[in-house]
């Protein structure tokens, strides 16, 4: 029996595409997400017509609902079509991760008992990659190399593979590294399960870094076992439902950890087929034009030579935002930066609302107000 295994990055464009195609060509018969396994049974809401991203699954204490963690998605998150096609197809899927109800217990054990501090990295581990290429940022990085464009390299998920096993090898340092060795063990537990079940065609799309670790499911099996084993049981029970979310809490600045800088700019890359970059130019200049700000066809155009000229400069296969930003600002704003602030606020973040179905399990607070109007009637 195969086991596919899809190393991502979270919101990734370029990684949605290209689970978009392996899904085509690998046909499964089940598809493992990355994920608390709690969220499974709220999947098979995704593809109704009423739950629009952005959306998040919370997952929550049900006798302590402040105790919560929330799970988003994007309409090109590479884990949102993963679960669309499994939906479409009918075949399962299944969230897989360190559950919930042990996080939880985990979080609560912490908070009576003394941690001993660790000495966290400066940077996270991709950051060293990012380096070597000549690269201060790392999502700009691998936005570059595995995200960027519209051609599809049926080598992808290979070279993912590879970056992440090297880091690996070489024991790169990850303040989450305690954490990681638990979570992937019960990973690899539930892909024995599938594989148990006598499922032949398996797909597990999971955050690139724990790709390699994922690959040795037989050889790893008695470890996980004794590790699984010294999990304390626990009676946990968790709830799970959908939210709406928005573009502005998908980003980095609101502190999500696997945010991006750029939830419009991604959303626009998923959404648009060719011309991706004077699409946007254009689209630039019209919400200037909406606020009364004079920008021409002739400024559009220009804007788009330039950052076409400071991509060679850089040496880069394909314009990014990067690029389309700094000639924005140069032609369309005049140097202005606070022009160039407008279009990050409606266009590159883009602060948008999804919505979720009337029907879906309601949130503990939701619940609550009900309760106590019923009550005073």
């Amino acid at each position: 029996m195969a086991v596919h295994i899809l190393g991502i990055r979270h919101h990734g464009v370029g990684s949605a595409h290209h689970v978009r195609e392996q899904l085509a060509l690998l046909n499964p018969d089940i598809i493992l997400v990355e994920g608390p396994p709690e969220l499974t049974e709220v999947f098979s809401s995704v593809g109704h017509q009423d739950l629009v991203p952005p959306v998040a699954i919370m997952v929550y204490n049900v006798e302590l609902p402040q105790q919560s963690v929330f799970y988003p998605f994007a309409v090109y998150s590479p884990e949102w079509v993963a679960i669309e096609y499994a939906n479409r197809k009918k075949i399962p899927v299944r969230a897989m991760d360190l559950p919930a109800a042990v996080s939880f217990s985990n979080q609560q054990a912490a908070t009576t008992t003394e941690q001993p501090l660790e000495n966290k990295p400066v940077r996270e581990p991709i950051a060293y990659l990012a380096e070597a290429a000549g690269f201060t940022n790392s999502e700009a990085w691998w936005d570059q190399q595995f995200e960027a464009g519209t051609n599809l390299n049926p080598d992808h998920f290979e070279a993912v593979m590879h970056a992440m096993d090297a880091l690996r090898s070489e024991n790169i340092p990850s303040y989450l590294d305690r954490e990681n060795i638990l979570r992937e063990a019960f990973m690899r537990n539930i892909i024995r399960q599938a594989q148990n079940e006598m499922f032949q065609n398996i797909v597990v799309v999971c955050g690139a870094w724990h790709a390699p670790a994922l690959i040795d499911v037989e050889g790893t099996a008695k470890t996980d076992a004794k590790l699984l084993k010294e999990i304390a049981k626990n009676k946990l029970k968790i709830g799970a439902t959908w939210i709406p979310w928005t573009n502005g809490r998908l980003s980095m600045a609101s502190g999500y950890g696997a945010g991006i800088y750029s939830p419009g700019w991604y959303e626009h890359q998923w959404l648009t087929k060719s011309e991706t970059e004077i699409r946007w130019l254009t689209q630039v200049a019209r919400t200037f034009r909406d606020k009364d700000i004079d920008v021409s066809t002739a400024h559009v155009m220009e804007a788009y030579h330039l950052a076409q000229a400071l991509t060679h400069l850089r040496n880069k296969s394909k314009v990014s935002l990067e690029e389309l930003n700094e000639a924005t600002l140069a032609v369309m704003c005049m140097g202005d930066t606070i022009l160039l602030d407008f279009i990050r606020e409606k266009l590159i973040v883009a602060n948008k609302l999804g919505k979720v179905p009337a029907d879906i399990p309601k949130v503990p607070l939701q619940e609550d107000f009900e309760q106590i109007i019923k009550t005073l009637r």
